[in-house]
């Protein structure tokens, strides 16, 4: 501490003993005996001083209380957000997983169903198509022309149209000089 702050201490300690002195005196001086009146109405104002200062530290006791129950409640709903928030993340990253899994099933189907499509074209078996290989519908288209060069296919000729039997020769149109029969006389064989 600096001087001058001692020095305004001690005249702030020695204004205290003067005021505490001129109380002793004022205390000595009023030894004037009171009423009995006077006694019981100080006795009766003490009495509702102190109820009414123990009401207001009930009062202080509940307002605490509740506030800290607030802060409790606050710190456990502060909690429960945090398990809220943990099991949506928990549940989200589930649905996540749930969607990648069924993006991949139809993804396959999908590349079963054009595999199933083109084998189909080129007169391949279902069996066979599970075979084709490739990712794209040109690679498919590929391997399944290089597995058909190696299957025989007893399959009818469906572009024939007529159980499996084709013209070798065209029919010729009718005519007003042709017999219906010469029309007719078209050479059948078994479609290969």
């Amino acid at each position: 501490m600096s001087e001058s702050e001692d020095q305004v201490s001690n005249q702030d300690d020695q204004t205290d003993d003067q005021q505490d002195a001129s109380q002793v005196d004022d205390q000595q001086q009023v030894e004037e005996p009171i009423s009995a009146a006077e006694a019981a109405k100080l006795r009766k104002d003490l009495a509702d001083t102190r109820k009414e200062a123990a009401k207001h530290r009930t009062d202080l006791r509940k307002v605490q209380a509740d506030a800290a129950r607030a802060e409790q409640d606050k710190a456990k709903e502060a909690g429960n957000f945090q398990a809220l928030y943990e099991a949506a993340q928990t549940t989200i990253t589930e649905r996540e997983s749930r969607i990648v899994e069924l993006e991949g099933q139809i993804a396959e189907s999908d590349r079963a169903t054009r595999r199933q499509t083109i084998a189909a074209k080129h007169r391949l078996t279902p069996e066979l198509a599970d075979r084709l290989r490739g990712d794209t519908d040109d690679e498919l288209e590929a391997d399944a022309k290089s597995l058909a060069k190696f299957v025989r296919t007893d399959a009818p000729d469906t572009e024939a149209g007529r159980g499996g039997r084709r013209p070798v020769a065209e029919q010729k149109p009718v005519t007003p000089g042709r017999t219906v029969e010469g029309v007719q006389k078209v050479a059948w064989t078994a479609g290969t």
